[in-house]
């Protein structure tokens, strides 16, 4: 993608992209009363395509935007201790049990508090440590603790009864 903006497009969202994702989102005269909203993309022919979308379509588009961040944070934080990423995988099978895995694994976290969602933020996405999020949060470091140890225990526990991990193996 070329990404030739109008020179009056909105710098919102500006974000770190992955190599792979297929298109690009922006608008116009956001401060305005009557704003626009655009995703640009190459479609399967490879021409160059933009497309006028609805103010939902684009919260929609910046929400998926938003979750690519957060696993490409992910696989920054872990590359090197063994969490693989789709191009690690040898045949169709492998990459398609991985996005599987992947896919209920971000499920599961319907299931935490907003508290738990927030600190497991923080603890893997931002590298803070107990004592920082403690701090963050007003209060001592046990409770960031035992509400993350909670927090992977249900993880592990939705996992596992979809079948995903055995109940000995760690989260």
């Amino acid at each position: 993608m070329d990404n030739n903006y109008p020179t009056n497009a909105d710098p919102r969202p500006k974000r770190r992209k992955d190599k792979d994702n297929p298109y690009t989102i922006y608008s116009i005269g956001k401060d305005t009363g009557y704003p626009k909203y655009f995703v640009e993309f190459d479609d399967g022919e490879g021409i160059h395509q933009c497309v006028e979308i609805t103010e939902e379509q684009f919260q929609d588009f910046d929400k998926n935007e938003l979750k690519d961040l957060s696993h490409l944070n992910e696989i920054d934080r872990h590359y090197g201790y063994g969490i693989p990423d789709e191009e690690a995988y040898d045949t169709t099978v492998e990459t398609v049990l991985y996005l599987l895995v992947k896919e209920q694994l971000y499920r599961s976290f319907d299931f935490l508090t907003l508290t738990q969602k927030h600190r497991i933020h923080l603890y893997y996405y931002e590298n803070l440590t107990y004592e920082q999020i403690a701090e963050k949060e007003g209060c001592t470091k046990m409770p960031v603790k035992r509400s993350l140890e909670d927090a992977k225990e249900k993880i592990k526990k939705y996992l596992c009864e979809r079948g995903y991990f055995s109940t000995n193996s760690e989260v």
